[in-house]
């Protein structure tokens, strides 16, 4: 009777950390309302502003639409950062799917407080960044 209960306990133990890994750990990897996912944060850039990125052989339809952020982001006084790299060191393995979807997605890749989505629409940008810093 007493292997059963250690076995019971153990089992409940593995599921509480198991449940606690997935939504209280701060490494979630759910997307938010404006479909933004959760990213490492960028080793190379300032991680306080909205994050434009399009690389500088990019097509000139994405130029023009990270342009156009950008330009729209300065009229709404909302700070941004445009770049044409980016680098991720050392962030949880975890988020290598989201880091993955999200880079070989559409440019321009727009980074907001951890969170990135790829070619998002001006309003999914303001929303996002809204629904952090408001």
């Amino acid at each position: 009777m007493k292997i059963i209960k250690l076995f019971l306990v153990i089992g409940l133990a593995g599921y509480g950390y198991n449940y606690w890994q997935n939504n209280y750990s701060g490494n979630q990897t759910g997307t938010s309302d404006y479909g933004f996912v959760t990213l490492p944060k960028p080793s190379n850039l300032d991680t306080d502003t909205v994050i434009i990125l399009a690389a500088k052989n990019c097509t000139k339809e994405a130029a023009q639409k990270a342009e156009h952020l950008a330009d729209e982001l300065r009229l709404r006084k909302i700070p941004y950062t445009r770049a044409s790299s980016i680098s991720f060191q050392n962030y949880d393995r975890s988020l290598k799917k989201n880091l993955d979807s999200v880079m070989g997605g559409p440019m321009p890749h727009v980074l907001i407080d951890g969170r990135g989505k790829a070619n998002p629409t001006l309003n999914d940008v303001v929303a996002e960044y809204n629904s952090i810093y408001e």
